[in-house]
């Protein structure tokens, strides 16, 4: 486990949620929940965005849509991001996933293509 995941540990309160110490693209803390089923709120101060998701069977528990995550949800979608704040917020969600422990594959990850974790 590396570094970034160790800090996401100490910080779990429940399985399904966590919370980083930093890294967010407003500059702050941000925390990431799964939220029913089929979403993913990835959450930084009052502003939040939202990855769809996909519960499966098997070895990997979801499919995680990261190339969903355009931009701020209401009522923050006017707000442009570049393509470097939603690349960081996708790493974030994979990192607070990591830390969760959550078995997962993921579309849309910024870099080499991904692998079940």
């Amino acid at each position: 486990m590396n570094g970034d995941a160790m800090k996401f540990r100490r910080r779990i309160l429940k399985r399904r949620f966590v919370e980083g110490d930093s890294g967010g693209v407003l500059g702050g803390h941000f925390s990431v929940q799964f939220v029913g089923l089929y979403k993913l709120r990835y959450q930084e101060g009052d502003h939040s965005a939202v990855a769809e998701v996909e519960p499966l069977k098997g070895e990997v528990n979801w499919m995680i849509y990261l190339d969903s995550i355009l931009g701020w949800a209401p009522p923050f979608e006017d707000a442009v991001l570049a393509r470097q704040q939603v690349d960081q917020i996708r790493a974030n969600v994979i990192l607070a996933l990591d830390a969760m422990g959550v078995r997962y594959v993921a579309s849309g990850i910024p870099g080499p293509a991904s692998t079940p974790s």
